[in-house]
C-alpha cells in the first residue's frame, strides 16, 4: 500500500516528497509502520530515499524498472500463507 500512495504522489515523475505523517494519515497507519514499510521498499530496490535534513521531507525516488534479481528475492516482511 505504501508504494501505491507514493505512486499517486509522484503522478508523472519518478519521485515525490510527502511527509511521513501525511503517508501515515493517508494509509491509516502509525508513522513507525510507514517508516518500516519505506525501509522494506528500499531494501528490495524499489525505492531510493534521499534525506534532506531536519524539518524537511525526504525525497522518495521510485525505481520503476524491476530487475529479475529483485523479483526473485522474497520480501522478509511479508508472511506467506499456506493454501489448502
Amino acid at each position: 500500500m505504501t508504494s501505491a500512495i507514493l505512486l499517486s504522489c509522484a503522478w508523472q515523475n519518478d519521485y515525490c516528497f510527502p511527509g511521513q505523517r501525511r503517508l501515515a494519515e493517508d494509509l491509516g497507519l502509525e508513522e513507525r509502520s510507514v517508516r518500516r514499510n519505506l525501509k522494506a521498499l528500499e531494501a528490495n530496490g524499489l525505492l531510493t530515499i534521499q534525506r534532506r535534513g531536519l524539518g524537511k521531507t525526504n525525497i522518495y525516488e521510485l525505481n520503476l524498472t524491476v530487475t529479475s534479481d529483485v523479483r526473485s528475492r522474497p520480501d522478509k516482511n511479508v508472511r506467506s500463507r499456506k493454501l489448502r
